[in-house]
């Protein structure tokens, strides 16, 4: 028997969410935007209709990792799953390397104080 649990998706480290790494993903978000390592997934006016309302699961379909679904929704500027996208003609995804060496400052720091 399949268990609930083992549908689930992993969502990734728990430090991804904390609000304390997010201010700090919010302050590199320029440079996030102009990393070499980003990438740009074009979007198709299909996928606007099929996934029209549904962020995430446009999200899911292009392959991108639970953990990084918030850190690619601000690097196009949008807010929240919910927020409209028919005008975004492309995704982003960071670079899990550029994220993993702002994480690893953010701990190194938050373990000091």
């Amino acid at each position: 028997m399949i268990s609930i649990k083992n549908l689930m998706e992993d969502g990734g480290l728990n430090s991804f969410y904390d609000l304390g790494f997010r201010s700090v993903l919010e302050t590199a978000m320029p440079q996030l935007r102009l990393a070499t390592g980003t990438k740009t997934i074009m979007l198709t006016d299909m996928d606007k209709h099929v996934y029209a309302g549904d962020l995430d699961g446009l999200m899911r379909a292009k392959n991108i990792p639970a953990q990084y679904r918030w850190i690619s929704l601000r690097l196009i500027d949008l807010t929240s799953m919910s927020d409209d996208f028919s005008v975004i003609d492309y995704l982003m995804v960071p670079d899990p390397a550029d994220i993993l060496t702002l994480l690893k400052a953010y701990n190194t720091i938050h373990s000091i104080s």
